[in-house]
């Protein structure tokens, strides 16, 4: 990580730049391996050339954020849009419960800010069963909306938003994450451990 309040953004670049390549030289000695994935935050976006023009060190794995660029994304997409920057701002940073509002749209978004997003280990009870089904049954018992699954193959990370007619399998072997939205970590861990009893099993199923 970087810091992005940096007042010279380009020496802070190079600094993480730097200690980067350091430890991808330093694992490679001592290991004899090229494959260290490396995630690093740099402020400009010119430095992710710098990075991917060093030579030979440099994996196609590793993942550069770019906070200018992320920045730029958002206000693009907000031309579109239009709150999706609040929106996203309310997701990630945390935020205490707000003082009641008169207004239905104020308590709404009070509300709102409350909830954060949390990457959470898919419960092996729910082996088999497709993404919507999980949807579905995380957000009646919890609350919480599933938006994305996450799933380690081939020692490859593999991201999906809304796989909907997806049936998740070996949840275990392939390290199954959820992507959530929820009021706090409380109710995020409970997916962990989740289960249906027979009576909501078949409740669920007849509602079908």
């Amino acid at each position: 990580m970087t810091n992005k309040n940096s007042r010279d953004a380009y020496a802070s670049d190079h600094k993480n730049i730097l200690t980067g390549l350091a430890m991808k030289k330093y694992v490679q000695d001592k290991t004899g391996s090229i494959g260290l994935r490396l995630c690093m935050q740099l402020i400009k976006a010119e430095s992710k050339q710098h990075y991917y023009s060093s030579v030979n060190l440099v994996s196609k794995e590793d993942q550069l954020i770019i906070t200018e660029e992320i920045k730029m994304n958002l206000l693009a997409k907000s031309c579109f849009s239009p709150g999706i920057i609040s929106l996203v701002s309310n997701l990630i940073s945390s935020s205490s419960k707000a003082e009641n509002k008169d207004e239905v749209w104020l308590r709404e978004y009070s509300e709102g800010m409350e909830h954060e997003i949390y990457r959470i280990p898919l419960s092996p009870k729910l082996e088999g069963k497709y993404f919507k089904d999980i949807v579905k049954i995380i957000y009646l018992k919890l609350k919480a909306i599933v938006f994305g699954l996450e799933l380690t193959c081939n020692n490859k990370t593999i991201i999906r938003l809304n796989p909907s007619t997806f049936r998740v399998s070996n949840i275990i072997e392939n390290k199954a994450h959820v992507y959530i939205i929820c009021p706090d970590q409380l109710i995020a861990e409970n997916i962990e451990v989740i289960d249906m009893t027979k009576a909501e099993k078949n409740n669920y199923f007849n509602s079908k």
